[in-house]
């Protein structure tokens, strides 16, 4: 939830214990996909500094992510490379812009009075569905502080006519209808005391009018737009820095065919399921606040591989005739059974990820992040560089709990050069498609941003 701190109120957030349940879905135009899920919990550490550690599982694919649901079909039959990662993670914690002086003249406490007045103007002149909706909402709010201000006053406080009528309410079994029974007696007394909002009124607690108080999702829609743009530099959403360190370790199984060094030129089939790895650490930070904020971020990893043989081998063997005319079965032609396999064993690589993106955020209501940056990867195998220009768009498309978990949707074009071993660079582009459900619309994980 954002965090409004005023100057007269005590500046050390108020936190406890969270649950973090990460996943993501990710699928590009190469046909590398990935699938993850994940669970965590954040608590905090010192009184400007949360900390969260996340566990996860996942399973990724170069075959399209049909691959996961049985759709796809691997060049070898190989099982899904999977592994379990652990991110540790520090983020600090959001504290408002400094403000002096009483409480009472506080920027936000005079941007939700001014909203709230011109929403109170629009009722009964305005019929917008924000507006009758807003109209309700306050008549009712102002009802409820009514029946509060009248619960505690004393027949005795009433005008001489309607202290036996305020006596009798007090006898009402029923809260309610002894509230209604003094409001009328109230009323009685001093007309001015039938309008909740008006000065005057010698009943305690009245005028009733209390723009603080008012729900702000009930605002009308222009007041809410006066109030988000007033609260905007004493908001924090998103803490203003995060570092993140953690790993990841698995297994990738292939099968293939390949000569044994005592049977030179028979392809035996093989096997082998070596271990696959990952580590690193990322950063993200705000460095410029508003009603959309300044981010800078980044990542940078290690990571170790095994890719499966592109070659081919394949076999036949007899098996019967085949007539060449269904109609005319006495000419036929022999007949072979074909398989393929995948020829010789994967390849081991490493490589090392850098990249670094700067961007905003939508600090005002939480509904998207946009970046761009470098992302560049040196490896080991085949593929040498890759060196793309990389643009993220996150999109909040849900929120669920009081701890503002997000659905999210990141697109994320890219253009840039590869090279391969042995070969020139070419150009290349891609476009990465990712569901994902997490805590912020920044990532609490080593190698995601």
């Amino acid at each position: 939830m954002p965090l409004v701190v005023a100057a007269a109120e005590d500046a050390s957030p108020k936190r406890s214990t969270a649950y973090l349940l990460p996943v993501s879905l990710k699928a590009t135009s190469s046909g590398d996909s990935m699938f993850k899920v994940g669970a965590g919990t954040i608590w905090a550490a010192t009184e400007q500094v949360d900390m969260s550690v996340t566990g996860t599982y996942e399973v990724s694919t170069p075959n399209g992510i049909a691959t996961f649901w049985g759709a796809g079909s691997g060049e070898s039959g190989d099982s899904l490379p999977w592994t379990l990662g652990v991110t540790a993670a520090l983020s600090g914690i959001s504290d408002a812009d400094e403000f002096i002086g009483p409480g009472d003249e506080h920027p936000i406490t005079r941007a939700k009075d001014s909203a709230y007045a011109h929403c109170k103007q629009m009722c009964g002149v305005s019929s917008t569905p924000d507006v009758k909706a807003f109209c309700e909402s306050r008549m009712t709010y102002l009802k409820d502080r009514a029946g509060q201000a009248l619960f505690s006053v004393p027949p005795e406080a009433f005008c001489g006519g309607q202290q036996e009528m305020a006596r009798a309410a007090e006898q009402e079994p029923d809260l309610g209808v002894s509230i209604e029974k003094k409001l009328e007696a109230a009323k009685a007394c001093d007309a001015r005391c039938a309008d909740y909002g008006r000065e005057g009124c010698t009943l305690p607690g009245w005028p009733l009018e209390d723009p603080v108080g008012f729900p702000t999702e009930n605002l009308c829609a222009a007041g809410s737009r006066m109030y988000l743009e007033a609260e905007s530099p004493f908001v924090r959403r998103f803490p203003p820095w995060s570092a993140r360190l953690g790993m990841k370790v698995g297994r990738a199984s292939f099968k293939y065919r390949e000569a044994r060094s005592q049977g030179a030129g028979v392809l035996l089939e093989q096997s082998k399921t070596p271990v696959i790895g990952k580590a690193g650490a990322a950063f993200s930070s705000i460095l410029a606040r508003g009603p959309v904020s300044l981010t800078l971020e980044g990542l940078a990893n290690y990571r170790s591989e095994w890719t499966a043989s592109k070659e081919k081998v394949s076999w036949c063997r007899p098996e019967g005739d085949v007539p060449l005319d269904d109609d005319d079965p006495s000419t036929t032609v022999p007949s072979e059974v074909c398989n393929e396999a995948v020829f010789k064993g994967p390849a081991h690589s490493n490589g090392v990820q850098l990249a670094a993106f700067i961007g905003g955020v939508d600090e005002a209501r939480g509904n998207w992040r946009l970046s761009a940056g470098p992302d560049l990867l040196i490896g080991t195998g085949e593929e040498r560089f890759l060196g793309l220009f990389r643009i993220n768009a996150y999109l909040s498309v849900a929120t669920a709990s009081s701890e503002n978990y997000k659905g999210l949707i990141r697109i994320s074009p890219a253009i840039g050069v590869r090279s391969l071993k042995g070969k020139d660079g070419e150009f290349v582009a891609f476009l990465e498609l990712a569901i994902l459900g997490q805590r912020l619309l920044f990532s609490d994980e080593f190698d995601s941003l």
